[in-house]
């Protein structure tokens, strides 16, 4: 089975509905594969940045303004997709560092 991002998630989050304690070496084990993984996500949300950057070159080209502007360059791509790769982002990079928190305060 491919390890993805996804999965490694839903495992944790089964484990915390279920209250199952999880040892410090499998939050490291996780944090480890996470940080590896989060190289496509990253490219993800650059591939959708830079979809919104070329959309707003081009509108600001045609003379609108500013403000609308930045609301139609969210027309580029799937705004909510791209809201959510920085959220679960965001999410990663936590469950990161308190992995990290965990392994230090179990020694």
């Amino acid at each position: 089975m491919k390890i993805t991002i996804a999965t490694i998630l839903n495992q944790f989050t089964e484990w915390v509905e279920n209250k199952k304690p999880i040892s410090p070496a499998t939050w490291i084990d996780a944090a480890i594969k996470l940080n590896v993984l989060l190289e496509g996500l990253d490219e993800e949300i650059v591939e959708m940045e830079t979809l919104m950057s070329e959309a707003e070159m081009e509108l600001i080209q045609k003379d609108n303004p500013i403000s609308k502007t930045n609301i139609l360059k969210r027309g580029a791509i799937e705004y909510k997709d791209y809201l959510s790769a920085i959220a679960r982002k965001k999410r990663i990079e936590e469950f990161i560092r308190l992995a990290k928190k965990r392994q230090v305060t179990n020694f």
